[in-house]
């Protein structure tokens, strides 16, 4: 299906860097391999406004994104190569963004819950 939109308009990109951390730390079961773990703050506040419509006249109207307070927590372990140059590789990828909501203006509830 093809969901096409239009009238794209959106608020300033926020971060909270204040937020951003890093610590050392293990994996919890054996062998304990030692982690760097990060975390990142995705994004503070960003708001989408669009107009919407689908294929086969199953809807239109217009759609707001909220996001706030996302946040990303990441844990890496390093492998070295014969030359001792070190690789990351990703052990642990936890994206939370639930404080992201779609808003349907002028649609009931119900509504508003099948689409997300």
């Amino acid at each position: 299906m093809n969901f096409k939109y239009s009238n794209l308009t959106h608020d300033p990109v926020r971060f909270h860097m204040e937020k951003f951390a890093i610590n050392f730390t293990h994996t919890i079961q054996p062998p304990f391999t030692p982690l760097i773990l990060f975390e990142i703050p995705l994004i503070s506040d960003f708001d989408v406004d669009f107009d919407y419509s689908w294929p086969y006249n199953l809807g239109s109207g217009k759609m707001r994104i909220e996001a706030k307070n996302a946040l990303a927590y990441v844990t890496l372990k390093f492998k070295a190569t014969e030359k001792g140059h070190l690789w990351p590789i990703i052990n642990d990828l936890n994206v939370n963004y639930w404080n992201t909501r779609l808003i349907l203006p002028g649609r009931s509830r119900l509504v508003q819950d099948l689409y997300r």
